[in-house]
């Protein structure tokens, strides 16, 4: 069990260490398939997680040993398992907060139901979401401004934003190519 989880979880984690690049990137290039875009309603599904500022996630000095307490937790501790991806989320934010470092966010697993909170885990059920929603290829350092490009285009296209997103991550590489679905909560 230990070693599924490290070949899951541990190339997620890298794009936590690599998160402050994003700040710094003068590139256009996001990474974002705008040509992907569509609107989603997200079923209601349950989520354990930790709370970070982005700042705290990628100063963690042991993001592994993180990601395998958090999906070790999951598995020995609570009566709930594992069901869907690695995700980001993101409650609150406006289209300047996603790129400050001290925005919050929540790491975490889709679980089938509801999970005991352990530690700094706890488990909620994220309501069903209206989402604008668009696939995301390209490097990990670029994941924050894809999420700038996304808020902006919602507004642009005369959405109303509320500030939540989800990040699904589908692939990920040492190399810090990832593939992820971007949801962001729209009315």
């Amino acid at each position: 069990m230990t070693r599924l989880i490290s070949l899951v979880v541990l190339p997620v984690f890298v794009l936590l260490l690599n998160l402050s690049s994003a700040f710094a990137s003068p590139t256009l290039n996001t990474g974002l398939d705008l040509t992907s875009l569509e609107v989603k309603d997200i079923p209601a599904r349950h989520w354990y997680f930790g709370e970070y500022s982005i700042q705290q996630a990628k100063d963690q000095p042991t993001t592994e040993a993180l990601a395998k307490r958090l999906a070790q937790t999951i598995a020995f501790q609570t009566t709930t398992e594992i069901d869907g991806a690695f995700s980001l989320v993101v409650e609150g934010a406006t289209v300047d907060s996603i790129l400050k470092e001290d925005t919050m966010i929540q790491l975490g697993w889709w679980v089938k139901r509801e999970g005991e909170p352990k530690d700094e885990f706890k488990s909620e059920l994220k309501p069903e979401a209206h989402c604008l929603v668009a696939q995301f290829k390209g490097n990990q350092t670029e994941l924050m401004l894809a999420w700038h490009q996304l808020y902006l285009t919602a507004l642009d296209r005369g959405y109303q934003v509320v500030g939540n997103g989800r990040t699904l991550i589908n692939l990920h590489s040492n190399t810090g190519y990832m593939m992820a679905e971007l949801q962001l909560v729209i009315e």
